[in-house]
């Protein structure tokens, strides 16, 4: 998962273990004045949405952006939330989770609490899969996430793709579309039938249908490239994947 931080200061204890554990970490550090605070949550605010969830260790402040998150927002108490606290981010937005070392009362369900025999690491790392499996988003992938930009005509669809560093999608083909790839920014390759190339921004290419295909980005930037489907069906179920990093069929 992609995971936003939020913290008081950097703590880069934190940030390994989660990596240890798979996990891609980006830190908000939210130390300073109000303003270099406030400046800081606007830049993760932008980004938000390439985020798989934002994990708010910071206290109540990210709170007052809850209704702007386009992922979902985890935040840390030190104890349970009291109702009106809790009545006041339902009424914000329906993706706020959150956990605390206190004891549940009764109505109440934490995502994650200290338990005996188990560590903050354990309650986090459990939290965090709940998170992802209750507001999985149909428009993310473990490699990146798309937009799309447009789908009202059944003969095309596009499609904002961004891909994350080092990663790349499945080589993989479809039988009823055909697509052009746009890049926009970063470096990628492209594995295109028996041909293998390397585009940057400004650059195209043409899948056609039933051409084996992949991307990967290849710096250390996001890539982000547009996507033009054009097929007499475009549904996300017509691909074929021949290789997959992460396992999918």
């Amino acid at each position: 998962m992609k995971i936003g931080l939020i913290v008081q200061e950097n703590s880069s204890g934190y940030v390994d273990w989660l990596e240890q554990a798979g996990h891609t970490v980006v830190i908000c550090a939210l130390a300073g004045t109000m303003p270099e605070q406030l400046s800081a949550l606007a830049g993760l605010l932008v980004d938000s949405e390439s985020f798989d969830l934002i994990h708010n260790r910071a206290g109540q402040l990210p709170l007052l952006f809850a209704p702007l998150w386009k992922a979902p927002l985890i935040t840390t108490l030190p104890s349970v939330p009291d109702r009106e606290l809790l009545a006041a981010c339902e009424n914000c937005r329906g993706a706020f989770f959150w956990i605390s070392t206190g004891w549940e009362p009764d109505g109440i369900e934490l995502l994650g609490r200290s338990v005996r025999g188990g560590s903050d690491r354990e309650v986090v790392l459990a939290a965090y899969e709940k998170v992802a499996r209750l507001s999985a988003r149909e428009d993310h992938r473990p490699w990146g996430w798309y937009e799309v930009l447009s789908s009202e005509r059944s003969d095309h669809k596009l499609k904002r793709i961004t891909v994350n560093a080092g990663q790349r999608l499945s080589l993989q083909r479809h039988h009823k579309r055909r697509e052009h790839w746009f890049i926009v920014s970063g470096c990628s390759r492209v594995v295109c039938g028996d041909d293998e190339i390397e585009l940057k921004a400004g650059q195209s290419v043409d899948i056609q249908q039933g051409m084996v295909h992949r991307i990967e980005n290849t710096g250390h930037d996001p890539l982000v490239f547009i996507e033009v489907q054009q097929g007499d069906y475009l549904g996300e179920d017509d691909i074929e994947r021949l290789h997959d990093d992460y396992g999918r069929e």
